[in-house]
């Protein structure tokens, strides 16, 4: 029969106030970008956690465009993470920022404004809205190759050609 609705309202609320969290957090925080990118490109992160993925992938992407900051993203994080680089989860992240960047292009103006417009990019799980823990973290193809959603595609910056009819 499916969660209770209580039960799912509680999870979504507290998923929510940790996004909340974590968005103020980030906007607190003080970043050296032209360091963070130094850094990067010599294999040198700091830390390599989601709040610096989603960062570098939204520098590299405001320089490079797309293709090209899909290439340094790849490369970057194989250097820095080794074996434990994971394909799909880098490029799922790398498309999000895209969209979003695309979609409030005329109102970010910096970093922190982005984040504003975006904060669903905070919550590290918006990756489970789209693949199930089975298809991103149990199929080794995942790891290795990017592997599409499974629960529902990717946002799309094209428009359905037979919405339109």
């Amino acid at each position: 029969t499916g969660v209770p609705h209580e039960v799912h309202d509680d999870a979504s609320a507290a998923v929510q106030e940790g996004t909340e969290a974590s968005l103020l957090q980030w906007l607190e925080e003080e970043m050296d970008e032209a360091a963070m990118l130094q850094n990067f490109a010599k294999g040198e992160l700091s830390t390599c956690e989601h709040k610096d993925r989603i960062h570098i992938s939204w520098l590299l992407i405001r320089d490079h465009g797309r293709k090209e900051a899909i290439r340094l993203l790849f490369e970057g994080f194989r250097t820095i993470l080794g074996a434990s680089f994971h394909e799909t989860t880098h490029y799922f992240w790398a498309h999000m920022v895209h969209y979003a960047m695309e979609a409030t292009a005329k109102s970010a103006v910096d970093f922190k404004s982005f984040l504003v417009l975006n904060p669903v990019l905070v919550n590290s799980n918006l990756l489970l809205d789209y693949y199930t823990q089975e298809a991103v973290w149990h199929d080794p193809a995942a790891q290795t190759q990017v592997v599409m959603p499974d629960k529902r595609p990717l946002p799309s910056l094209l428009s359905d050609v037979h919405a339109s009819k």
